[in-house]
């Protein structure tokens, strides 16, 4: 019995962290993502303990080898349905290593691709409950237990067959794609029907595709208007990006989302200090430009000519901009990163008090950077707390 338990919670906590390891579905449940998926590695995590427990003790109590847990065996029915349940352990073990140990060694695609395997777990312990449980046959919690594991599993293969073949996207058409700055682009689009169109907050993203079905890609919000359009800054990074740059007014892309809670929770009666590095800039710009009481920005950039959209945002803060230059002009070098770390807290420490817990701090930018930041404000004496955080990682 207690090996079936572990096998039942088990189960149940693969396919929550199915669930939420699901943008489209997992916002159902908790709107920021980035908590989803951390509560998605946890399940992942835990759960192949208990999993992984579950058949080391059912050979225990036959008394038999180790081995049996693991090594299929189809010397009877019983034997292949048993085997079934070793093959999804095998699939789980594989993805938890690719996941765990492996993750900063592997390209997302075949990481991604990898992940695809999962698919196949639940139907593979679905057929292995019913027909090696001992206690399934005679217990009816066991079997009211096993129908909402498998009416559960039914219900997320059809939302995500919805999303994969494109139905949860909206048409949107392109107003304007131009280059803004070296290597930087704003795109407007507008949606084809107001019955269509996605409602956006300040802070959110969402996920653009070229065509219905196929891969999309995940671009924050710049700005939002009251007739609908909304507005992406981007840079080009890889070949999505590239190939975005070449469509042109009056072509249609398909969006999805929104997602993200950044900002969801900023309150324009507090003081909001908000930290860029780069194109992380992007979340902040319609807040700022909207409403920039109480609103204050550091703004890290190589060099001033690559600082997206500082002459609207220093128009609209004056000296509530504070920037954080790494070369000037001329290429001379004016801050590393340890100077960028120490003139942060500086500025932190002359404008602001730290320990005031009607201060937020907003972080948006590329992961080493921001991780780097957040330290800073914590040695600068600012409330764990009040920092919140968004990278360009998941």
């Amino acid at each position: 019995y207690i090996s079936a338990l572990f096998g039942y919670i088990g189960t149940m906590m693969l396919l929550w962290m199915f669930i939420l390891g699901a943008r489209r579905i997992s916002r159902y449940f908790i709107r920021d993502y980035s908590v989803a998926m951390k509560i998605h590695n946890f399940l992942g995590k835990y759960g192949l303990m208990l999993i992984l427990a579950h058949p080391i003790l059912v050979a225990l109590g036959y008394g038999a080898s180790i081995l049996y847990a693991f090594v299929p065996n189809i010397s009877s029915d019983f034997e292949i349905y048993v085997s079934l349940g070793k093959i999804a352990l095998f699939i789980l073990i594989l993805i938890w290593i690719s996941s765990i140990k492996l993750r900063s060694k592997l390209r997302y695609k075949p990481w991604k691709y990898l992940h695809f395997l999962s698919y196949f777990i639940i139907p593979l312990v679905l057929i292995h409950i019913p027909f090696t449980g001992s206690n399934f046959a005679v217990s009816l919690p066991a079997q009211i237990y096993f129908w909402l594991l498998f009416s559960g599993y039914l219900l997320f293969v059809i939302y995500r067959a919805y999303s994969w073949f494109g139905f949860d996207k909206c048409k949107y058409e392109i107003i304007t794609n131009e280059k803004i700055l070296d290597r930087v682009y704003e795109i407007k689009l507008r949606p084809l029907s107001n019955r269509t169109a996605i409602y956006i907050e300040s802070g959110q993203y969402i996920y653009i595709s070229k065509l219905k079905v196929t891969e999309s890609h995940p671009f924050s919000v710049a700005s939002i208007n009251n007739d609908r359009t909304i507005s992406i800054i981007y840079k080009t990074y890889g070949n999505f990006t590239k190939k975005l740059t070449n469509q042109i007014s009056g072509q249609k892309i398909y969006v999805s989302g929104p997602y993200g809670d950044f900002l969801g929770e900023i309150n324009d009666s507090e003081q909001n200090v908000f930290i860029a590095g780069g194109i992380g800039i992007t979340p902040f710009i319609g807040s700022i430009l909207k409403n920039p009481k109480n609103k204050y920005l550091i703004y890290a950039n190589h060099d001033i000519g690559s600082a997206v959209y500082h002459d609207q945002l220093s128009s609209a803060l004056g000296d509530k901009l504070f920037d954080l230059i790494s070369v000037d002009e001329q290429g001379r070098r004016l801050l590393g990163r340890s100077e960028q770390s120490e003139k942060l807290k500086q500025i932190v420490r002359d404008n602001f008090n730290p320990s005031d817990k009607k201060i937020n701090y907003y972080l948006c930018g590329p992961k080493p950077q921001v991780k780097s930041f957040i330290t800073t404000l914590k040695n600068a004496g600012v409330i764990s707390g009040r920092i919140h955080s968004e990278t360009f990682d998941f």
